[in-house]
């Protein structure tokens, strides 16, 4: 097994990290010749990433602008408002589905009773239509065609 670290802060800036990924893209050698690998972002898939290239046996390092690791599945604070970022959902979670073998390598579905939604939203507009937001490509393809 690998062994994991998580480096937080700011260097610099946001477009500051987006360069510094793009470099590092540039740099990256093949997985299978390298010992160490670096991942720029703590995000779902940078994690993910991360815990994949540990179980391999590589010495991973991930680097985090942000506070806190997550991504877009985080919450946060902006003034007297809480931010939330879906922390709440994980998506393609039923099992069959592409990704759900990778929430279970990963011990994200494990011991977690899971409420399998078929419609994630529903846009109402103002003229009284409604637009459902479903999980099932068929299903939400099918009221796209009725809502145009």
């Amino acid at each position: 097994m690998g062994a994991g670290r998580l480096r937080q802060g700011r260097s610099g800036g946001s477009s500051g990290g987006s360069a510094l990924a793009l470099s590092a893209l540039g740099r990256v050698r093949t997985l299978s010749m390298a010992k160490k690998v670096v991942i720029i972002g703590a995000g779902i898939a940078g994690l993910s990433a991360g815990c994949y290239a540990c179980m391999n046996g590589y010495d991973v390092e991930i680097h985090e602008a942000h506070s806190q690791p997550g991504g877009l599945c985080t919450s946060w604070r902006r003034g007297d408002s809480v931010i939330d970022g879906w922390t709440h959902w994980l998506t393609h979670s039923r099992p069959g589905t592409g990704y759900y073998r990778v929430w279970e390598e990963l011990g994200a579905v494990q011991g977690r009773k899971i409420f399998d939604r078929d419609v994630l939203s529903i846009v109402v507009a103002r003229d009284g239509r409604t637009l459902h937001l479903c999980i099932d490509i068929d299903r939400l393809e099918q009221h796209l065609r009725i809502w145009n």
